[in-house]
């Protein structure tokens, strides 16, 4: 990162706002699609969905990749595939080519996934594609395309500004709403996700997946449980809890592991995991001096919105018939989109204190690239945590990566976190950033994935 430049736009062009001036027709980018795929993540809170969150939009990714280009060749996965036209006259989000619509499964009764597609600035041709799935669960893509890394930003006027630091500067994005009932995806109440099920759609499908990024994602929450307290001596010099109630919290991790374990093979005891781990270990940690919980830097006093923060205006952008009928939402299906679903959230509670780790260490012995991210202002999820799991992880370079010096981190010069890396395995911490590192450090974010891209050192 330490030699990474930004791309430059156009003057011109960084001024435009909605609506943008046309650009003619809109010629099929999803062409490209069946090229190398890099799976990104927003790790929310409780990312712990692996197959669900994983493995399935990988199935529809690849359905998605030959859309366009299998639409001449007969493609028996064409058919699932319905791209909103509505907006190729009228690009309103950024400079690039871009598409929207639903994904229907085929194997699911009333299936339909919502995704906004942008080309890469740069070359869409050769660039990776990056898939972007939020978690929460239950939490919608579309709030990370328009405030963190995504082609325009919506201002409080609820108008677009470019964002000259989306991520589609190097790559072409695809933003996906997962699972149904989260954001404008829809399908039928009694047709919710399931891990296992929706992977039945892979096969056969060879999907060129090159590498994933998870950011500060709740992976193995037996190791990471057993970190929370760790926050208590945090870079910042906050004073979160007092030295006895940190011994008094610590006293009670040993209960909170047992509980996790028994969650593993036992899903009756996973409520009970939760509701122990996270209300003894990480809740008193934001509540006892009224922090943010996503980034301990800011206060929380009133619990303004999701997660502390004010996003009503993007909430009303999306919901606007205008956007609504440029994306080409099924209004009827969808009437209203929110941040999150907390009744999604509900359904995968279970899930949350599930471990997921082992499902890396087959991936990393195939050769596919995996980043750890953290910024190191989360409570929820914090990077000590996320570090102490990539450690314990066993796989084949388990032993180097583990031996691994920190490297720091540099971005124009200045020290922006640090990384440990061995082989295709990587753990970086970014300095002065929450929970949403493409939001809190925008420039460093770029530089990470551009880095990650180039399998270049961090």
């Amino acid at each position: 990162m330490a030699g990474y430049t930004a791309i430059s736009l156009d003057e011109d062009d960084v001024t435009e706002s909605t609506p943008l001036t046309p650009r003619g027709r809109y010629q099929h980018a999803s062409s490209w699609l069946s090229h190398k795929l890099l799976l990104g993540f927003l790790g929310g809170c409780c990312l712990v969905m692996a197959s669900a969150h994983w493995l399935a939009p990988l199935t529809m990714m690849s359905t998605v990749s030959s859309l366009h280009k299998s639409s001449e060749q007969g493609h028996p996965v064409q058919k699932f595939i319905k791209r909103n036209d509505t907006n190729e006259d009228d690009l309103f989000c950024g400079i690039a080519g871009q598409e929207s619509g639903y994904i229907k499964l085929p194997h699911k009764e009333d299936d339909h996934y919502f995704y906004w597609f942008f080309e890469s600035r740069r070359n869409s041709h050769t660039d990776p594609l990056i898939l972007w799935l939020t978690g929460g669960p239950g939490c919608s893509s579309l709030m990370a395309l328009l405030h963190e890394n995504g082609p325009c930003v919506v201002d409080k006027d609820l108008k677009t500004q470019l964002n000259p630091l989306s991520w589609n500067n190097i790559a072409n994005m695809l933003w996906l709403d997962q699972p149904t009932g989260v954001g404008f995806s829809y399908g039928a109440p009694g047709d919710f996700d399931e891990n296992e099920d929706q992977n039945k759609l892979a096969k056969g499908l060879h999907i060129p997946l090159q590498g994933f990024a998870i950011g500060n994602g709740l992976t193995d929450p037996l190791i990471q449980y057993a970190h929370a307290t760790d926050m208590v001596d945090n870079a910042y010099n906050l004073t979160l809890v007092s030295d006895k109630q940190k011994e008094e919290m610590n006293a009670l991790v040993p209960e909170c592991i047992r509980l996790v374990q028994a969650c593993q093979h036992d899903a009756a005891v996973c409520d009970d995991a939760l509701a122990f781990c996270h209300g003894n270990l990480v809740t008193p940690l934001f509540t006892t001096t009224a922090r943010n919980p996503y980034d301990i830097r800011q206060d929380c006093p009133g619990q303004q919105g999701v997660g502390c923060y004010d996003f009503s205006y993007i909430e009303a952008f999306l919901n606007s018939p205008g956007t609504m009928a440029k994306l080409g939402v099924n209004t009827v299906r969808v009437p209203q989109w929110k941040e999150c679903n907390f009744d999604i959230n509900r359904r995968f509670s279970r899930d949350w204190m599930k471990v997921y780790s082992q499902l890396l260490p087959p991936m990393l012995d195939d050769g596919i690239r995996v980043l750890i991210y953290a910024g190191d202002a989360d409570l929820m999820v914090n990077w000590q945590g996320n570090e102490a799991w990539t450690v314990a992880l066993p796989w084949s370079g388990q032993a180097q990566y583990r031996n691994a010096t920190h490297k720091p981190t540099l971005f124009q010069g200045k020290q922006v976190g640090y990384s440990r890396s061995y082989a295709n395995m990587a753990f970086l911490r970014v300095f002065n950033a929450g929970h949403m590192v493409p939001m809190d450090q925008p420039e460093v974010a770029l530089a990470m994935v551009d880095s990650f891209l180039r399998n270049e050192d961090l």
